[in-house]
């Protein structure tokens, strides 16, 4: 039997969106099964639920920053005193400045997880805010596991870090199904949905899933789409709608059966797709290489491989004339076989990593305090590597040796 844990949850914010979600999943999956969880992220939607679960949160505003922020130490060490925190779970590369200093100094082991598929965003970090080349490393390796929801993810991470294999395990997006599996099925298909965050990098995937709809209705005219959710890009998706009838914007929605139990097929990619299947809806993936591919047995398993964004498929499967032919009969057995398929390999209740974690390494706070004093130009070179050289003995040289390359560079 495990030991029970008090786990502290990282994150930026607690409104809407796919790590938030993830995040409030793992907390409530923790906690059925007799572990305490706390959160330390600013406040947000998601608060009074937290709350209401007696889950206590530090307030912390995670800024992005080019040095380790050790003025806000003590509070943060002093709420992981209070209660007996045993070890982080750290869901966001922002978070990482403030929590690597404690989890090293006090030897608090901690769970990298790695939400994000977008190609790139650890270099984006680096070459943004410099301090990341050094934390990044130090993040990897000292992490007592690196939980990501794709292989594409895992691979990345390392060919620029060059991580053991033991420490990655891949872990897809959980959800807590029995909240969400209880709809009847739908008979026909009229209403579709859409449910995202309405930003930049999600808008391909939404263009291309209103232009399927639009095709759809002109062959079912009385089909209607459902969009909930807000953000930057509003405006250019009232745009793109033009005033159409057919098409309603509902706003921000904190359950997804507020959607779910309001449509018969729902269009999207990564989080929400699984959402859609648990909650016995057609589910096609909008793809954010613009593919349109409806979920079935063929395909679920190569989705998930790359957390349901389509880009590792390169033709589209469903057509709105083809999706128009489906009878009842063949829309209730794609529904049931998504359905089996992730209750058993999505289902929080018995995919929650929960193994028993080693200590990290040990390093002093006044490696950090070196490292802010040479990005601020108060140190030279060979200051800060003799540092690094003090703090780390020499089974950790080879780190040692990148990050002084680093700082010479």
């Amino acid at each position: 039997m495990n030991k029970k844990k008090n786990i502290l949850m990282c994150l930026e914010q607690l409104n809407i969106g796919g790590v938030e979600t993830a995040v409030m999943t793992y907390c409530f999956g923790y906690m059925e099964k007799g572990h305490k969880v706390y959160i330390a992220a600013k406040n947000g939607i998601f608060t009074p639920k937290l709350e209401k679960n007696n889950i206590k949160i530090l307030e912390i505003e995670y800024e992005l920053i080019n040095h380790f922020p050790l003025e806000k130490k003590d509070k943060m060490i002093e709420f992981c005193k209070n209660n007996n925190i045993t070890e982080i779970h750290i869901h966001q590369y922002p978070c990482a400045l403030y929590w690597l200093p404690i989890c090293l100094e006090f030897q608090i082991p901690y769970i990298a997880y790695i939400h994000s598929i977008v190609p790139g965003t650890p270099k984006w970090f680096m070459e943004t805010y410099p301090v990341y080349n050094i934390a990044l490393p130090l993040f990897f390796n000292n992490a007592s596991k690196i939980i990501c929801i794709a292989e594409s993810t895992q691979n990345e991470i390392n060919e620029l870090f060059h991580i053991k294999q033991e420490k990655f395990k891949i872990v897809s997006n959980l959800l807590n199904i029995s909240e969400l599996s209880n709809n009847p099925l739908p008979e026909n298909i009229t209403t579709f949905g859409i449910m995202s965050r309405l930003s930049k990098e999600k808008m391909k995937s939404i263009q291309k899933a209103i232009e399927f709809f639009l095709e759809y209705n002109k062959i079912q005219q009385d089909s209607k789409l459902l969009i909930a959710g807000d953000g930057p890009e509003k405006k250019e998706i009232n745009n793109l709608i033009k005033g159409n009838k057919n098409i309603k914007m509902i706003g921000v929605i904190t359950n997804p059966l507020d959607l779910m139990t309001k449509i018969d097929v729902f269009m999207g990619v990564d989080r929400c797709i699984l959402e859609a299947i648990a909650s016995k809806r057609i589910a096609i993936v909008s793809g954010y290489n613009e593919t349109v591919n409806i979920v079935n047995k063929e395909n679920i398993e190569k989705l998930r491989k790359e957390n349901f964004s389509g880009k590792n498929l390169e033709k589209s499967n469903i057509t709105p004339e083809i999706l128009n032919k489906y009878e009842k009969e063949e829309i209730h057995k794609i529904i049931e076989e998504n359905f089996e398929n992730i209750d058993k390999k999505n289902n929080v209740t018995n995919n929650l990593y929960i193994e028993e974690l080693e200590k990290t390494n040990y390093i002093d706070t006044n490696f950090f305090t070196t490292i802010n004093k040479f990005i601020e130009g108060n140190v030279d070179t060979n200051d800060a590597r003799e540092e690094l050289q003090k703090i780390y003995n020499s089974k950790r040289w080879k780190i040692i040796n990148k990050l002084a390359k680093i700082i010479k560079k």
